[in-house]
């Protein structure tokens, strides 16, 4: 297999995580990490000894321009930084959301099929162990026709005093855990998305700067089936992470980190009777994301996240927010 050479922009937090992803991905080779804080060279320097340290791209292309560079850095940054590693020869790993705009992504898409350079974003949770399992639950037909699929994930005390709880940076409540959300319910569907509508809320007098406490997304699919999505700051009661309805049965998944955990399906039988059976996650880690996402770009070969695939998770996050502004008024997609 062709040996790689790769670069990580942006160490802090998450950051480091894909730097030893990357480097254990395969052949590749690191040959740099890049971060605007200089700081973050003593880190760089302990753990990842050996590979060079840069405070911008620019002083990084100066020295070598890697096959891949994964971009770890705050979401509005993707965009420029994406661009500009596609220009200069480097194939592109985002983490996600792959932007804070619609117009950002697809600006993304286009830089990378002029350069010729791939780019994809870490949508790792599409190999989560909970979700290829639902998924499978779906694809054998035990709840029947699926006709609405309920996702939603929340706390109370959300990316407190970080970059993450900044609209700016990040876009808001529904740009980040609402990316994988909305992801899990274009998958589970397989249908065509044709509206989208959304509801944020923001308690009175809150910093404008800050993301709002809670959000809502709606996807009706051309199927007439229905996903309702939901991220919440203010979430003080547990939640399920999926509650799925069909014509033969119904899937409801607790929020469970364990790989050892299990889902709960019940399902009508074929005389009639309901029966209800528990659901083996699958075994999967996000280093196994990232040995696929490399061996595909080794043999210069699409990965499975495409960039217009990741670029339509954000049209719809960006029609939900436009919704909202419309009174919840359903939009085309």
């Amino acid at each position: 297999m062709t040996q790689l050479t790769g670069a990580v922009v942006g160490i802090g937090g998450i950051g480091k995580s894909h730097v030893a992803m990357l480097r254990d991905a395969g052949p590749v080779k690191l040959v740099g990490v890049v971060d605007a804080n200089p700081a973050q060279r003593e880190v760089a320097e302990k753990d990842f000894p050996g590979v060079p340290f840069f405070t911008s791209p620019e002083a990084l292309l100066a020295t070598v321009v890697p096959n891949v560079v994964t971009l770890a850095t705050p979401h509005h940054l993707h965009a420029p930084l994406a661009i500009q590693f596609l220009k200069a020869g480097s194939h592109v790993i985002s983490e996600k959301p792959m932007a804070t705009t619609y117009e950002d992504a697809i600006a993304m898409c286009e830089a990378s099929e002029k350069a010729g350079k791939y780019l994809t974003v870490f949508h790792n949770r599409r190999i989560d162990p909970w979700f290829l399992a639902a998924r499978d639950v779906i694809r054998e037909g035990l709840l029947g026709e699926v006709f609405e699929t309920n996702i939603a994930i929340g706390g109370s005390n959300w990316f407190n005093n970080t970059w993450r709880d900044r609209k700016h940076e990040s876009g808001g409540v529904l740009f980040d855990w609402g990316v994988h959300l909305t992801d899990y319910a274009l998958h589970f569907t397989e249908a065509k998305p044709k509206t989208v509508s959304g509801f944020l809320y923001k308690e009175a007098g809150a910093d404008p700067k800050r993301n709002e406490l809670h959000g809502t997304i709606q996807i009706r699919f051309d199927n007439n089936s229905v996903a309702n999505l939901t991220l919440s700051a203010a979430m003080y009661a547990p939640v399920q992470r999926y509650r799925i309805y069909g014509t033969k049965g119904t899937l409801i998944d607790e929020w469970n980190w364990n790989d050892d955990a299990k889902l709960k399906v019940y399902t009508k039988l074929g005389g009639g009777e309901t029966t209800t059976m528990d659901v083996q996650y699958k075994r999967t880690t996000w280093q196994d994301w990232y040995n696929m996402t490399i061996a595909d770009l080794a043999a210069d070969k699409e990965p499975m996240i495409t960039a217009r695939s990741a670029a339509r998770n954000i049209r719809v996050l960006t029609l939900a927010e436009e919704s909202h502004q419309r009174g919840g008024a359903p939009l085309e997609i």
